[in-house]
């Protein structure tokens, strides 16, 4: 066995963490259930009371839908002075619209069950849906008018991604089909340009040789288990996240822990939260991934690319640390993801940060109390 690294050693401190956490979580949540039950008079607001609201008080709390819009770009990233941007995963955006209901002929599909706005604490689960577009851009470390051999290919993307989710205590489970296209059509090229005009940056050399205007696709399941506890003043969850993706687009398994830490303040719901509302307020989350990836388009290439000779690595792990603050009517984030070498030829592990604000959006039968 190798020298472990730093990496090696986060990764298990997280793994340690949620092991931990998990059990404990499922304690807290025993006592407080134990504690609300043996009460016999009126209990503060401030205690664990508000938090078992009936589902008419909750649809107070509960957001219809939210509009996200995020940035992500390794200038965002905190590296060393000197060290250059403008290659691997170099930018990405995208516009991201949830709902806290699904279609009825897909809630038929799903042995009928309700939309998560009229069925928030339901034991029996809900649904909630979502349509994701987005960019990405990716440029090899070396600036030239053709390609150097080993290192990754210029590639823009543009798709668009649906979802169901079924939620339920503990759990989310979420199917989604993304589509879209690589070249030309993607708007990868002239987008890059203009900011680097906007900037003064260099602008790349190579986007002759990007990945040929083509479409693509893939199919994804995503598992979330997940425990929420409350011990003095803050709230903790601890999860599990499991997923697998098939495609032409990607094909990788996927295995990670992360935990979540915020204030044990009012409890504010959006469709992304899953069983649980969260608090408003700042939190703080941590998270690791491991990847096994049998195909990823952007480093092997359309099927029958000679030019693209990047030599994929079957694992990859990824670091993510965000920051944010929930409040009523939006919750603003900052997340910094740091990711292993993904193929051999690659100078050094990636790192980037990305921005993101969430509006929400309140039922017309429902408003934010203070509104």
């Amino acid at each position: 066995m190798g020298t472990w690294t730093a990496r090696d050693w986060a990764a298990l401190a997280l793994v340690l963490m949620t092991a931990v956490a998990w059990p404990t979580g499922r304690g807290l949540a025993a006592q407080t259930a134990a504690a609300a039950h043996d009460s016999t008079g009126p209990t503060p607001a401030s205690s664990s009371a508000r938090h078992t609201r009936t589902d008419a008080q909750r649809e107070l709390f509960a957001v219809a839908n939210t509009w996200r819009v995020y940035a992500d770009n390794d200038l965002f990233a905190m590296r060393p002075k000197g060290v250059a941007n403008d290659f691997d995963y170099t930018h990405g955006m995208g516009l991201v619209l949830e709902w806290a209901d699904a279609p009825a002929w897909l809630r038929r599909r799903m042995a009928s069950v309700r939309g998560c706005s009229a069925a928030v604490a339901s034991e029996d689960g809900c649904a909630t849906t979502s349509l994701r577009v987005r960019q990405a851009i990716y440029t090899p470390a070396s600036n030239l008018t053709r390609p150097v051999r080993g290192e990754r290919p210029y590639a823009g993307y543009l798709g668009a991604v649906g979802a169901l989710s079924r939620v339920q205590p503990g759990r989310t489970r979420t199917w989604s089909l993304e589509l879209g296209t690589t070249g030309a059509p993607s708007l990868a090229e002239p987008f890059q340009r203009l900011v680097h005009n906007w900037t003064g940056s260099t602008q790349e050399l190579g986007w002759d040789y990007q990945l040929a205007a083509r479409p693509t696709g893939s199919l994804r399941y995503d598992e979330w288990r997940f425990r929420d506890a409350r011990t003095t003043g803050l709230r903790l969850r601890p999860a599990v996240h499991m997923a697998a993706e098939l495609g032409t687009l990607r094909t990788a398994a996927v295995f990670g822990v992360e935990s979540r830490i915020s204030f044990d303040r009012e409890n504010w719901w959006l469709p992304s939260d899953g069983h649980e509302a969260q608090a408003l307020g700042p939190f703080l989350s941590a998270g690791w991934l491991q990847e096994f990836v049998a195909r990823d388009l952007f480093l092997d290439g359309h099927f029958f690319n000679t030019y693209v000779t990047s030599e994929r690595n079957w694992t990859v792990q990824q670091f993510a640390g965000t920051v944010g603050w929930r409040f009523r009517s939006a919750t603003v984030d900052f997340r910094l993801v740091h990711r292993t070498k993904e193929y051999e030829a690659q100078f050094r592990p990636h790192r980037f940060g990305a921005f993101g604000m969430t509006v929400h959006r309140w039922p017309s039968r429902a408003r934010a109390p203070g509104q």
